[in-house]
């Protein structure tokens, strides 16, 4: 069973950074401020549009019809210390054409800017080493671009309003997904490749094997099967190398006919010799599994295969339902040789 825990592995990708505010000094103030621009000493205006109390600027470039305009450095300040610093283009006071932003924090961004906004193609570097490389919109992540981890992991793709939405993804342990994303996790379809070549087909949720989906493992053997986070369930088809084709899993009846069945946990390509039974007991309410418990009758002398075992029994009897409440008990038997 390891081999399905490798597919367990590395089930939360990440929170994409997609929102930082470059206007405004990192200096710990609270924006209670309403002015939307900000003067410096010969009267010159620049856009503010993250006001802060106590905020100053100077900007070393010309200064048409009272506004900020062409090239030069602006620098802001916040209770007299320096915080974010843009050099390059300005028209009428707002970040316009290409531009390099450095923040206090340490985040960096180079490339272009349309009317005071990240738009077009640019470089977001953040200070925990992170870094995007693409397109933008509205300060935002938005269409094709890179984005480097600073653990490793290298994801290519497109983004929609700073979201990854689908793509290529090269893990640090040499495994590989590419497919649907959301809410930064592998979610939708996709396939999943392992270092050694195993891959998986199929449905995502949660970055976890969710649906239908099918293994190929490097030996021949194809592995088809549903899943739920992560467990097989149900009936699966296993393809051998030779081509024969055999059936495992299916269900156990439910005691009551009124009752939907229970699905049997499968337990594929073990890989050594197995004799345990468990008990489980569940509470059913408005159709619903509420609670479950699983006992021990014969354990298989291993925690840690206990642990799994007593993990894909309770995926199993989740999807249990009923038409009334009531309590159940239902016994496991698990037997390789």
């Amino acid at each position: 069973m390891a081999w399905m825990e490798r597919w367990r592995a590395c089930a939360a990708l990440f929170a994409l950074l997609a929102g930082s505010a470059f206007a405004g000094a990192d200096d710990g103030t609270s924006g209670n401020s309403i002015a939307a621009w900000l003067l410096d000493d010969n009267g010159c205006k620049v856009s503010n549009p993250y006001p802060k109390a106590g905020e100053a600027i100077t900007w070393t470039g010309a200064c048409v019809d009272g506004w900020a305009q062409g090239e030069g450095t602006l620098q802001w300040f916040g209770k007299g210390q320096p915080g974010t610093r843009y050099t390059g283009a300005m028209k009428r006071g707002r970040f316009d054409g290409p531009g390099v932003v450095r923040t206090a924090s340490g985040e960096t961004y180079e490339g272009t800017f349309v009317d005071g906004s990240r738009e077009g193609e640019g470089v977001y570097t953040w200070s925990t080493g992170d870094r995007y490389e693409g397109h933008f919109l509205k300060d935002t992540l938005n269409g094709h671009g890179v984005l480097h981890k600073a653990d490793g992991i290298d994801i290519e793709g497109e983004f929609t309003g700073g979201s990854l939405v689908h793509g290529v993804m090269h893990l640090p342990n040499g495994d590989t997904y590419e497919g649907d994303f959301a809410g930064g996790f592998r979610e939708g379809k996709g396939v999943y490749t392992q270092r050694s070549g195993e891959r998986y087909e199929g449905q995502f949720a949660k970055s976890l094997l969710n649906g239908h989906g099918v293994i190929y493992k490097v030996d021949g053997t194809v592995f088809e099967s549903d899943f739920r986070d992560g467990i097989p369930y149900g009936r699966a088809t296993i393809k051998a190398p030779n081509g024969e084709t055999r059936e495992i899993g299916g269900t156990l009846a439910s005691p009551d006919a009124d009752c939907a069945k229970v699905p049997q946990p499968l337990l594929p390509d073990f890989g050594t010799f197995l004799d345990v039974a468990y008990k489980a007991t569940f509470v059913v309410q408005a159709g619903k599994v509420t609670r479950v418990d699983v006992s021990t009758l014969k354990s298989a002398g291993d925690p840690e295969t206990d642990r799994r075992l007593i993990q894909a029994i309770e995926a199993a009897v989740y999807s249990y339902e009923c038409t009334r409440d009531r309590t159940v008990e239902q016994e496991f038997q698990f037997k390789l040789d």
